[in-house]
């Protein structure tokens, strides 16, 4: 997949909305609301293409990114791989 490719690089426009979508979003502070997350990023991601309105794919980058400020996001994986959470 080249840059151009990737359905979640978005213009100025996608980039406001997704910020927007991650300022609304509460912070996540414990490992079973990041499993939470996890599982509606699969969920709504699935099926996503370049014809998925921009709303939807912004609102699924700004999942990652409340995902990727986890302070716990490798413990998170872990706990979910061995099906604790």
């Amino acid at each position: 997949m080249t840059e151009a490719d990737n359905i979640y690089n978005f213009n100025g426009a996608g980039t406001a909305r997704m910020i927007d979508h991650a300022l609304e979003m509460p912070d996540i502070s414990t490992d079973e609301e990041f499993a939470h997350y996890a599982r509606e990023l699969v969920r709504c991601s699935e099926g996503q293409t370049a014809e998925t309105p921009l709303e939807a794919r912004a609102m699924t980058a700004a999942i990652l990114c409340k995902m990727q400020a986890y302070d716990r996001l490798i413990e998170a994986f872990d706990r979910m791989d061995a099906g604790e959470i």
